[in-house]
C-alpha cells in the first residue's frame, strides 16, 4: 500500500547587509500541519519599514490563522474573494500593531507568499517579490510573476493601498503537484536564473529532503544551507528564507524501515504503542482480502478493539486516501549548477 501525505519545513537567516548593520533578519517563515491541511507561509519585511521584522511575523501568523479557519471553504470561493479576505485580515492585524506602536501601518510592510493543501485541494498565492516554485513531472517551474509597484524595482506590500488588486491567488486540484517551495527575493536571486527562467537543481534537492528526514531536521538543514551557501553567493546581501511543502509518498513496509522519529512524524504518532498499532492497521489493509478496510476483519487481523481500529482509520484517512465508514469499505476508490550548489543529500546538517 502506498501512503501519501504532505510535510512542511522552512528556515530564514539574516543577510550579510543586515548582519553588517547589526540588524536582525526581516524574513519570516511559518508552517502548519493538521489532519485537514498542511500549509507554509513566508514574508519579507520591507527594508524601509521601521517594524519590518514584526510586520513579516504578523503577515505569516495571520495567513496561517486564515488557513486554519477557512481552508475547508476555499474550494467553494473565487480566488479574488479569497485575496480580499487575506488582505483585509492583514490590515486588521497590522492596524492593531501600528496603533500599539504609535506608527503608521506602512511601518509594518512586508510581502507575502503561501501555499496550503489538503483533501486533494491546493491553494497558493503571492503578493510582492520573491518566488514560488511548483514541482511537476520532476521539474520546478515558477507559479507566477511577482507583482510590481508603480516604479521599476518597486514591489507591492500587504500594506499597499492596492494590495487586494495585486495579490495573486490560485486554487485547484493538487494531483499533478509533487511539491512547492517558497523563497524570498534573497534566496531567489541565488536559486533562480532569470534569463532561462529555470531554478537551480538545489531547489529540487532541498524539497526532496523531506522524503527521508523529519521536518525538524530538514528545517535545520535548510537553515545551515541558507547560512553557509545561499546567502554567501556573490551579489547576495539580502535576508534569505525558504519554506517547503512536499508530497511524501512511501510504501508501508518502506516506512517501517525508517527511523522512529520519521515514522512518528509521518503517522502523527508520538507514543510507541500508538505507532505500533498504526502499523498493524496499515499492514492489515495491505493484505488483498482486507484491503477494503472493514472494521471487523481488521480487528480480527490485528487484535485491536473496534474503537481502536476506527480511531486509527479516522486519523490515517488523509494519509491513505481513506473515507471512513463503520460497516462499509473505508478505502476510496542532476548535473552541476553554476548557481547555489546544494547537495542532494542534506549533509552535513544531518550528521550526528
Amino acid at each position: 500500500m502506498t501512503l501519501n501525505r504532505w510535510m512542511t519545513a522552512g528556515a530564514a537567516v539574516v543577510g550579510r547587509a543586515h548582519e553588517q548593520q547589526g540588524a536582525g533578519c526581516q524574513d519570516c517563515v511559518g508552517y502548519s500541519d493538521t489532519s485537514k491541511f498542511s500549509a507554509v507561509a513566508l514574508a519579507d519585511g520591507a527594508g524601509s519599514a521601521k517594524y519590518a521584522s514584526e510586520g513579516a511575523g504578523i503577515a505569516v501568523n495571520v495567513l496561517l490563522r486564515i488557513i486554519e479557519r477557512s481552508f475547508s471553504s476555499f474550494s467553494q470561493q473565487p480566488s479574488d474573494s479569497i485575496g480580499k479576505l487575506i488582505i483585509s485580515s492583514m490590515a486588521d492585524g497590522i492596524e492593531s500593531a501600528a496603533q500599539t506602536a504609535g506608527v503608521a501601518p506602512r511601518e509594518f510592510a512586508s510581502t507575502l507568499l503561501f501555499a496550503a493543501t489538503g483533501g486533494g485541494f491546493l491553494i497558493a498565492g503571492q503578493l510582492g517579490d520573491g518566488l514560488i516554485a511548483v514541482q511537476k513531472n520532476g521539474r520546478m517551474v515558477p507559479l507566477c510573476e511577482p507583482a510590481k509597484g508603480e516604479f521599476k524595482n518597486e514591489t507591492v506590500f500587504v500594506t499597499s493601498p492596492n494590495a487586494a488588486k495585486h495579490i495573486f491567488v490560485t486554487l485547484g486540484p493538487c494531483d499533478a503537484v509533487a511539491g512547492i517551495v517558497l523563497m524570498s527575493d534573497g534566496s531567489a536571486d541565488s536559486l533562480f536564473h532569470n534569463e532561462s527562467r529555470t531554478f537551480a537543481q538545489a531547489v529540487n534537492n532541498m524539497a526532496g529532503w523531506l522524503d527521508r528526514h523529519t521536518p525538524a531536521d530538514v528545517s535545520k538543514a535548510l537553515r545551515e544551507n541558507l547560512w553557509n551557501v545561499i546567502r554567501n553567493r556573490p551579489g547576495i546581501t539580502d535576508d534569505c528564507s525558504i519554506a517547503v511543502l512536499r508530497r511524501v509518498s512511501i510504501e508501508v513496509e518502506d516506512l517501517a524501515q525508517r527511523a522512529r522519529e520519521f515514522q512518528s512524524c509521518y503517522l502523527n504518532r508520538k507514543r510507541a504503542d500508538g505507532l505500533k498499532n498504526a502499523f498493524s492497521v496499515l499492514r492489515a489493509m495491505s493484505v488483498p482480502r482486507l484491503a477494503r478496510g472493514y472494521v471487523k476483519q481488521i480487528c480480527t487481523a490485528t487484535g485491536l478493539s473496534p474503537s481502536a481500529v476506527r480511531r486509527h482509520l479516522h486519523d490515517l484517512k488523509e494519509i491513505c486516501q481513506l473515507t471512513f465508514m463503520d460497516s462499509t469499505p473505508v478505502l476510496a476508490s542532476a548535473t552541476q549548477d553554476k548557481r547555489a550548489d546544494v547537495d542532494s543529500s542534506p549533509q552535513p546538517a544531518f550528521e550526528r
